[in-house]
C-alpha cells in the first residue's frame, strides 16, 4: 500500500482541482451571463426610448397638421376641434407610455434573468468546492482503511 499512497494522493488532489476549477468556471460562465441580460435590458431601454420619441414626434406633427387644417378652415377651435385635438393628444401620450411601460417589464425580466444565471453560477462554485472537499475525504478514506493499513506484530500475507 505504501507504493500506492504517493498515486492515491495525487488522484486525490487532481480530482479536488478539478471540482473547485469547473466551480469557478460555471461562476465565471454565470457571471457573463449576467452581463450579457444586462447589455440587454439596456439596449431595450435605449431601444424603447426611441420608439417612444418616434410615436410622440408623429403624434405631434399630426397635431400640428390638424391644427393648421382646422384654422385654415375658418372654424373656432371651441368645441368639437378642441376636443379631438385633445383626445389626441391624450392618445398619443398613452402610446408613449405603453411603450416605455412594456419596456420597464422586458428590462426587468432581463435583468432577473441575468441574477438567476450569476446565482446558479454561484451555486455551482460552492459544489465545485464541496465536491473538492468530498474527494479529499474519500481519498483520505482509501488511504486509511483499517485493511490497508499496516499492523505491527502480525504477517504481512493475512
Amino acid at each position: 500500500m505504501c507504493a500506492m499512497a504517493p498515486l492515491l494522493i495525487a488522484t486525490t488532489g487532481l480530482q479536488a482541482m478539478g471540482s473547485i476549477m469547473q466551480g469557478n468556471a460555471a461562476a465565471d460562465a454565470g457571471a457573463a451571463q449576467q452581463a450579457a441580460y444586462n447589455q440587454a435590458a439596456e439596449n431595450e431601454r435605449l431601444a424603447a426610448g426611441y420608439e417612444a420619441t418616434r410615436v410622440y414626434d408623429r403624434g405631434r406633427r399630426a397635431q400640428s397638421a390638424a391644427l393648421v387644417q382646422v384654422a385654415g378652415s375658418g372654424v373656432s377651435l371651441a368645441g368639437s376641434p378642441t376636443e379631438v385635438l385633445a383626445d389626441n393628444a391624450i392618445q398619443t401620450q398613452m402610446d408613449v407610455d405603453a411603450i416605455r411601460f412594456g419596456s420597464q417589464i422586458k428590462q426587468q425580466n432581463l435583468r432577473t434573468q441575468g441574477d438567476l444565471a450569476f446565482m446558479q453560477g454561484q451555486q455551482k462554485q460552492q459544489a465545485g468546492y464541496l465536491g473538492a472537499i468530498t474527494n479529499v475525504a474519500g481519498g483520505l478514506t482509501q488511504l486509511y482503511t483499517p485493511r490497508s493499513s499496516v499492523r505491527l506484530g502480525g504477517s504481512a500475507f493475512a
